[in-house]
């Protein structure tokens, strides 16, 4: 059975088409998956700077000296609680 010649343009317009798409895609995800990580390491890094400077470094030291829950753990527990919550 012979195919007219309108039919295999039209297939291969098709084919280019679905090939274009697939490609489109996956550039698309990809450029995707690059601003997503973009996004989440500099809210990371926004997120380590504060704690920095909110927390002293000297209670913290205290703290893994002997292992007992002082009023600096709990202040630095209840800045790192609030810095968690307001950062979602």
């Amino acid at each position: 059975m012979k195919k007219s010649l309108k039919y295999k343009i039209v297939l291969a317009i098709v084919i280019i088409v679905c090939i274009m798409d697939v490609s489109f895609i996956f550039v698309n995800y990809v450029n995707y998956m690059n601003v997503n990580r973009n996004y989440t390491d500099s809210l990371a890094q926004t997120v380590a700077n504060t704690c920095r400077l909110v927390v002293d470094g000297d209670s913290v030291t205290g703290y893994l000296d002997n292992r007992r829950r002082n009023t600096a753990y709990y202040e630095v527990w209840s800045i790192s609680f609030c810095v968690s919550t307001f950062s979602k």
